[in-house]
C-alpha cells in the first residue's frame, strides 16, 4: 500500500492504476462536470478559481461516478476498517500566479486530491508537521528533519491525508493551467463505537 509515514503521519498517495481507457474516461468526466458547476473564487487571495462555497454543499464527485468510484477504492485501501462517505467535493483551477495557503480541513476525518490536469511542474502540494513537541525535539537532538514534505502534482495522481494535517499549495510559476478535484471524507461511525 503506498503509504508514507512522516512525523509519523500516514500520507497516501498512488499514481493512476486502472486501464488507460479507465483514465480518459474519467478525464472526459471531469471536463464536461466542469461545465455544470459554478466557479467562483472564495480564496481572492490564491487567484484561484474553484467550486468550493462555504454557503452551499459542495458534491463535485456526484457529477463524476466514475472518479467518485475510484476515489472510493483508494480511501478504502487507505482506511478499510472505518464507515466512510464523502462528505464534500470541488474542483480547483489554477493558472499562472494560483496557489493555495496554509489551511487544515476542519469537520472531516480524511481529506484529499485527485489530479486532472498539470503540466507537474506547477505547484507541489506541501504538507507541514503540526506536532510542535516533536519539531522541538528533532532541532534540539540535532538530527536532520524536515517538516516540510512535498508531493508534486502528475495527472490521475491521488493523495490522501488526515485533515488535521495542514498542507498549501506551491504558486504556479508557469503558463499552465492545474485542474484538481479535491474532497473531504467522514466518518459515519459513532464515537461510542471507535
Amino acid at each position: 500500500m503506498p503509504v508514507e509515514l512522516w512525523w509519523p503521519t500516514p500520507i497516501y498517495y498512488s499514481l493512476f492504476d486502472e486501464p488507460d481507457d479507465s483514465q480518459s474516461a474519467i478525464s472526459a468526466e471531469i471536463d464536461a462536470a466542469i461545465g455544470s458547476v459554478t466557479l467562483n473564487t472564495p480564496w481572492t487571495q490564491a487567484k484561484m478559481t474553484s467550486s468550493f462555497s462555504y454557503e452551499n454543499r459542495n458534491m463535485f464527485l456526484d457529477n463524476t461516478p466514475k472518479l467518485k468510484n475510484y476515489v472510493i477504492k483508494h480511501v478504502k485501501n487507505y482506511f478499510a476498517d472505518a464507515d466512510l462517505f464523502i462528505a464534500e467535493s470541488w474542483i480547483n483551477v489554477g493558472g499562472k500566479d494560483s496557489y493555495q495557503e496554509p489551511h487544515e480541513h476542519l469537520f472531516s476525518f480524511i481529506s484529499g486530491c485527485y489530479y486532472h490536469k498539470t503540466s507537474t511542474s506547477d505547484g507541489d502540494i506541501v504538507f507541514n508537521c503540526n506536532d510542535k513537541l516533536l519539531r522541538q525535539l528533532m532541532k534540539r537532538s540535532n538530527k536532520s528533519y524536515n517538516d516540510l514534505i512535498r508531493y508534486s502534482p502528475q495527472v490521475g495522481k491521488i493523495i490522501l491525508f488526515p485533515s488535521y494535517l495542514t498542507h498549501h499549495v506551491n504558486i504556479n510559476q508557469t503558463d499552465d493551467e492545474r485542474i484538481s478535484v479535491a474532497f473531504n471524507i467522514m466518518c459515519s461511525q459513532s464515537p461510542e463505537s471507535w
